[in-house]
């Protein structure tokens, strides 16, 4: 997100927040696919977070919806993952 961003806009503020990121993108695709699953983004930025701070381990589910997710994020701007 933030090499689209950099590629498209040509700067972004420092965040690690995910829907601060698609909000700048103003990208259509991008917002509808975060409004449909902001419960992904949640997973997304608590694993990054607690990455450095919890133990913390994540289910079969969560890592499907959140590869599904990542997926839809490269359809929208455009990146092919085959």
């Amino acid at each position: 997100m933030k090499a689209y961003l950099l590629k498209t806009i040509g700067d972004f503020p420092r965040t690690h927040s995910i829907k601060d990121l698609v909000e700048l993108t103003e990208d259509n695709c991008l917002m509808r696919l975060s409004e449909e699953k902001w419960y992904v983004i949640d997973i997304l930025e608590d694993a990054y977070t607690g990455a450095r701070y919890f133990l913390r381990t994540y289910g079969e589910r969560e890592y499907v919806e959140a590869k599904n997710f990542v997926e839809g994020v490269f359809k929208c701007i455009g990146i092919s993952i085959t």
